[in-house]
């Protein structure tokens, strides 16, 4: 079935900010091959579109968003690769040579990191505790190396992705993407579903470990506001909070966006926040940490929509590089 393109959609309820104007242009399909089918026709009409997960690490503009999205949170199903007749057709190519179909999970690109990991916990199986905490969707954790979790599971996940620009499917090991700090090649395509193989461990010890992760993030984490969890990047061998709370940045506001008290590499939606108000305090955060530590913060967060294009070129520019020239 093919996908319909639906048009007015409130952004606000596709971003964890709760930040966002309306769409112009939006996707939502229920599975692979419907991804594929998308990413085909909108290739097709000559337009660049952008993929959305749980909108966990995005900043979308207050204003209208013309560029078409394609939003993966309806293909959130996850579960036993034996028991799934689609995790056994999308992935028939690696199965034989995966192992022992117990140890397998499939997991499609929209299933919240949460549910993968209550999984895992059900069926006695470990690996996956790096991810505690962390929100969003499972294929924006792997397209963003969420906690290093390609690295920790390149040889034990398969990723089903689907071209860009010709839909065209295909299954590879993860071991032949790249990855880095907050980066997996799989960006450059479309990642629709992913094969697990997980070695045994015990659930209570799991479910133990998950509620210290949990508790131990709830106390040092403003949970209770909007976000997008951590705004700038960390530094080599620094931490981008701990350089702007001591740039003074804690709890400076613009609008209805804070730096969250708690820990200053957040800004949270304390009331209405804009895109603006975003953009402005970033800015204002990297200016203060460059004019105090000579550090130069980039973003973690991704821009989509229509911003000052002067901002976003200051928020993206490496200062030190330019300051060595």
């Amino acid at each position: 079935m093919t996908t319909e393109r639906k048009s007015g959609i409130d952004l606000r309820e596709l971003s964890t900010w709760r930040i966002g104007g309306s769409a112009a242009s939006v996707y939502f399909p229920s599975d692979f091959t419907e991804l594929a089918e998308c990413a085909l026709r909108i290739s097709e009409s000559g337009s660049e579109y952008f993929l959305v997960g749980l909108g966990s690490n995005l900043l979308f503009s207050s204003e209208l968003v013309d560029v078409p999205l394609v939003v993966t949170r309806g293909m959130d199903a996850c579960g036993a690769f034996g028991e799934s007749h689609l995790a056994r057709s999308v992935f028939a190519p690696v199965a034989d040579s995966a192992g022992s179909p117990e140890r397998l999970l499939y997991v499609e690109a929209g299933a919240p990191n949460t549910r993968v990991i209550q999984l895992c916990i059900e069926r006695g199986l470990g690996d996956l505790t790096c991810l505690t905490g962390v929100p969003g969707s499972f294929g924006g954790a792997v397209a963003m190396n969420a906690e290093s979790v390609v690295e920790v599971m390149h040889e034990n996940m398969w990723l089903a992705e689907a071209n860009r620009e010709t839909g065209e499917m295909s299954v590879k090991p993860a071991r032949e993407h790249t990855f880095d700090y907050r980066y997996c090649s799989v960006q450059k395509s479309i990642l629709g579903a992913v094969l697990l193989r997980l070695h045994p461990a015990d659930s209570g010890e799991t479910r133990r470990t998950v509620k210290e992760r949990n508790e131990k993030r709830a106390r040092k984490l403003p949970l209770n506001w909007p976000s997008a969890g951590c705004v700038f990047r960390n530094p080599p061998r620094d931490s981008a909070g701990a350089l702007l709370d001591m740039a003074g940045m804690k709890e400076a506001a613009r609008g209805g966006a804070m730096y969250s008290e708690r820990h200053a590499n957040f800004i949270v939606n304390v009331g209405d926040a804009t895109s603006g108000d975003v953009v402005e305090l970033m800015t204002l955060g990297k200016r203060a940490v460059w004019e105090t530590f000579g550090r130069s913060l980039q973003p973690e967060v991704k821009f989509v929509g229509r911003f000052d294009e002067e901002a976003l070129e200051y928020l993206h520019t490496n200062l030190e590089e330019n300051d060595g020239s």
